[in-house]
């Protein structure tokens, strides 16, 4: 069967939590498409580690989590001292979703990093343009206001669906940008799929407030002490510790803010990259939403993969 389903959306929606219920429904394993969760150690401040429920059932390997028995893979996969791109995603993430239709198993491709999602799939090509160091040494000098100037400037839409806060990522956009060569020649060999794509999403405020209670769950849960031991571990000047949830967390074991500057610091990047998910997955006029305020949209989603595995319409 040469089908899978994605699952995509905001963060805060649930998206892992509807995967592993589908899963038990229909055979299934689970591809991880969050640019974060490749990342060993962190898996607070990554969503790995679920903070609404006690999972008893987490076995944790490299590469992947079996979570109440069911494979999630690429989880895990690297140090966050080592340089990891979606052309490393891609590579690794497609092998093993050879791998689950190898053992008969059904693949759901699960995330709310659209870039991933979208090479994996073959909607979207990987950029060709290697590293350039100079460049990146003179870019990495430069403040994170000043490297969002300078991308807004050269890359307007490329500004307004990558995380600004990032300082890696906003650097490797901005070589990108400016780089003279050409783009975006290899594409990932998925585009046979047929997929049915899946879409958990809210009204805003809803996420928001989804999100709120998820920062303040993540501080109960320790993330204070996993960016502690991240610390302890060397990873200071890593690119993931630049990003959301890590570098508020690293501001505030420096006692440069008070825990409650944090935790609003965070919320605000969360509500900010949020609504770059929402323009990204927006884009795609072929995913089929559903409200997850709304009760019993678990059971539609049910509904709709059973309809789609059966032979129904096929909804990309």
């Amino acid at each position: 069967m040469n089908k899978a389903v994605v699952i995509c959306g905001p963060t805060s929606t649930g998206k892992t939590s509807l995967a592993l219920r589908l899963c038990k429904a229909f055979n299934g394993e689970i591809i991880s498409a969050d640019s974060r969760q490749a990342y060993k150690y962190m898996d607070i401040g990554t969503g790995k580690l679920p903070v609404d429920k006690s999972f008893s059932q987490i076995e944790k390997y490299d590469g992947f989590w079996k979570v109440i028995g069911t494979p999630i893979y690429m989880y895990d996969v690297v140090s966050p001292a080592k340089s990891y791109s979606v052309y490393n995603y891609s590579k690794k993430a497609q092998n093993e979703l050879l791998s689950i239709q190898e053992r008969q198993k059904f693949p759901f491709i699960v995330g709310g990093t659209g870039f991933y999602i979208d090479v994996l799939t073959g909607k979207k090509p990987i950029s060709n343009i290697p590293p350039n160091i100079k460049l990146r040494e003179e870019l990495n000098k430069k403040s994170l206001e000043e490297l969002q100037s300078i991308l807004r400037k050269t890359n307007e839409n490329k500004y307004a669906l990558i995380d600004i806060n990032n300082k890696a990522r906003l650097i490797r956009a901005v070589e990108i940008s400016q780089s003279k060569g050409v783009q975006n020649t290899e594409k990932d060999k998925n585009c046979s799929l047929d997929i049915l794509s899946i879409g958990l999403t809210a009204p805003r405020k809803f996420l928001y407030g989804k999100a709120d209670w998820w920062v303040e769950k993540i501080v109960e849960k320790g993330i204070i002490l996993e960016t502690k031991n991240l610390l302890d571990y060397g990873f200071r000047e890593t690119a993931p510790m630049k990003g959301m949830v890590y570098s508020s967390a690293v501001d505030y074991l420096d006692e440069k803010i008070p825990l409650s500057d944090m935790k609003q610091k965070v919320k605000w990047d969360i509500h900010g990259y949020i609504r770059r998910q929402l323009t990204w997955f927006g884009r795609n006029a072929k995913i089929r939403w559903f409200n997850i305020a709304e009760k019993g949209f678990d059971i539609e989603v049910l509904k709709t993969v059973q309809s789609f595995l059966d032979g129904g319409k096929k909804i990309l």
